[in-house]
């Protein structure tokens, strides 16, 4: 093969990936729109065919956003197996592209999906996984602090539901600790960022301490019965 055919066979490859993904996203805002519409499974159908589509052009955001799709769709209609299959894969791929901005609210969705079916020990794992992310996007986002907080408080209760009130004392602690220097960070660069809302942060950092102190009540109500 000479080299100006390896070239236009190279261009012609590009060109092709270019007009799939083009399609892929053409198919997805269709899936988006009918999903706004309520049509669940004329979406589903499309989001489904993005996926293919995008899969076919290698494309990992775009395979995100259809397996998020799906997964949305597949919780409003209550299976909610495999709604976590498709939110887990959706979050995956956002990952691996490098796009946490995405993937964050997917693993929050799963984490609440889990609560809500009782899988405390499942969501607790997702809501360490979300922790995880956010404590990434929080290094350049001062108000992404407050979300790391919120989500080791959803851990700690989760840790209460397995059973682990070490654990929940723990993760109301790091999330007490992150409050509290986002308060005082706040208030040392008010004339360089967006404040953030102190009067939510005292709020929160109050419910911490009444769920810190109801914690200590009822381990030692247990260790009293245990007698």
């Amino acid at each position: 093969m000479s080299e100006a055919g390896g070239s236009r066979r190279a261009g012609e490859s590009w060109l092709g990936k270019r007009r799939g993904r083009r399609d892929a996203q053409r198919v997805l805002k269709e899936a988006d729109a009918l999903y706004k519409e309520y049509a669940f499974d004329e979406a589903f159908t499309r989001y489904r065919r993005s996926l293919d589509m995008a899969r076919d052009v290698g494309d990992a955001g775009l395979m995100a956003l259809a397996h998020i799709g799906m997964g949305e769709i597949l919780r409003e209609k209550g299976d909610t197996d495999l709604a976590l299959q498709h939110l887990a894969e959706g979050a995956t791929l956002a990952s691996e592209d490098g796009d946490r901005h995405l993937a964050l609210p997917v693993v929050i969705e799963r984490t609440s999906l889990l609560q809500e079916a009782n899988r405390p020990a499942e969501a607790l794992a997702s809501a360490l996984d979300a922790v995880r992310i956010a404590s990434e996007l929080a290094k350049s986002d001062l108000r992404m602090r407050v979300k790391v907080a919120e989500l080791l408080t959803t851990a700690a209760r989760c840790s209460e539901a397995v059973g682990d009130r070490d654990a929940a004392r723990e993760y109301l602690q790091k999330a007490r600790d992150v409050l509290d220097n986002v308060q005082k960070a706040t208030g040392r660069m008010m004339s360089i960022i967006p404040a953030v809302d102190l009067a939510t942060l005292s709020r929160d950092l109050d419910q911490i301490d009444q769920h810190l102190i109801a914690l200590d009540r009822n381990h030692r109500r247990r260790d009293e019965d245990a007698r």
